[in-house]
């Protein structure tokens, strides 16, 4: 629940991943030069590894600077928030 919170919330998660997919099905700009397109969430923890180039590993690894600051207000969480966030994005 407190995943949840968040991704709702502060990190501004659900400003593109929303509905019952958790996408927009839109492009947008995330800092690589491109518009690349929302990707769904719903079974994230299954299709490792992460990101538009596989610079992550694990769903915690994309909150690295291989994540880049372009994908919501995730900098600012603690380690403790990240791992709730985590939390809720591996029970997609």
């Amino acid at each position: 629940e407190r995943g949840r919170l968040l991704f709702e919330g502060p990190a501004l998660c659900s400003s593109c991943h929303e509905g019952p997919t958790y996408t927009n099905h839109k492009n947008e700009s995330v800092g690589v030069g491109e518009e690349l397109q929302t990707p769904a969430l719903l079974g994230l923890w299954a299709r490792g590894p992460f990101m538009h180039d596989g610079c992550a590993p694990t769903i915690r690894d994309r909150f690295t600077p291989c994540g880049g600051p372009a994908h919501g207000a995730t900098g600012a969480l603690s380690s403790v928030q990240l791992d709730d966030l985590v939390a809720f994005l591996e029970s997609l």
